[in-house]
């Protein structure tokens, strides 16, 4: 690939972040940074944050393990800065598990995006069954 066709960031490590990663304690949550290969041919320093959850397909199953990865921005933040910047990537994922499992008279009402190509974070009304995945 050429310049033209790569997409590319710098900045310092950030070890602020690396220090709110390594001491967040979240329910039973494992939070990890890291240098990784993302969706769609993306790479770089991400923050993955694992959780067990049910299937929302199968609420009664067992619990599985989700991963959620997220970009590290190419930032010089202070430690309250990044501490926010995890708390609000932890939330992001409540929004999409909370999305799967909201019901409304027993039908599902919203249900988070999960391809590739879209915001899987984004509130969505369902608007046909097909859409779930």
């Amino acid at each position: 690939m050429t310049d033209q066709e790569v997409m590319w960031q710098t900045a310092p490590y950030p070890e602020n972040l690396k220090i709110v990663v390594d001491d967040v304690d979240y329910l039973d949550w494992a939070l990890n940074l890291d240098f990784y290969e993302r969706e769609v041919g993306g790479e770089g320093l991400t923050l993955r944050i694992r959780l067990p959850m049910p299937d929302s397909r199968e609420p009664d199953g067992p619990a599985i393990f989700w991963i959620h990865d997220f970009e590290v921005p190419a930032r010089v933040y202070d430690l309250p800065t990044w501490t926010r910047w995890v708390f609000d990537c932890i939330m992001l994922c409540h929004r999409h598990e909370a999305m799967e499992a909201f019901r409304v008279a027993g039908e599902q009402v919203f249900f988070p995006a999960h391809d590739v190509f879209s915001d899987m974070y984004e509130t969505k009304h369902v608007v046909h069954r097909r859409s779930i995945g």
